[in-house]
């Protein structure tokens, strides 16, 4: 609900605003709950109500004096995703720095250098359930302090 909110609060810029498009929002997510794509992102699809909502009430407040350019709405738009995306990877750069260097290396063997589980458990002289479990909690760990650092924010 706050990441929703102050998305929408930075395209639209007006709290009341914001918070109607939100109650709107949530109503059409419960409406529609049945095309959610398990599997998929809940975040980016209930984002993309979100901004789909924010258009339908910006269109109903066409008769208002001061209103964006739909240029303008849809740049506030991708700036907002994008501002969201930098904060998402500041804040897992912050969290694969608190891990200790084994986890680390782990990590880094996995996912940036794309090795599979059989691999690195090989180049690390360890099973591969131990590494399967420790990647497991690592992936754990990264996400509750990601969450933190949200909810931080």
């Amino acid at each position: 609900q706050g990441r929703l909110y102050g998305f929408l609060l930075s395209i639209l810029g007006n709290p009341d605003q914001a918070n109607e498009v939100l109650q709107e929002t949530n109503l059409v997510l419960c409406r529609k709950s049945s095309e959610f794509q398990p599997g998929t992102s809940f975040k980016a699809w209930s984002f993309r109500v979100a901004s789909l909502q924010a258009m339908a009430f910006r269109q109903k407040q066409r008769r208002e004096k001061l209103v964006f350019d739909e240029s303008v709405f849809e740049e506030l738009v991708c700036e907002s995703t994008n501002m969201d995306k930098d904060n998402e990877f500041e804040a897992l750069q912050t969290c694969l720095n608190k891990l200790p260097e084994f986890q680390l290396e782990l990590i880094s063997k996995r996912y940036m250098d794309g090795l599979s589980i059989r691999e690195v458990a090989k180049k690390m002289e360890k099973k591969e359930t131990a590494i399967t479990t420790t990647i497991y909690r690592i992936r754990k760990s990264l996400y509750n302090c990601m969450q933190l650092k949200a909810l931080q924010a």
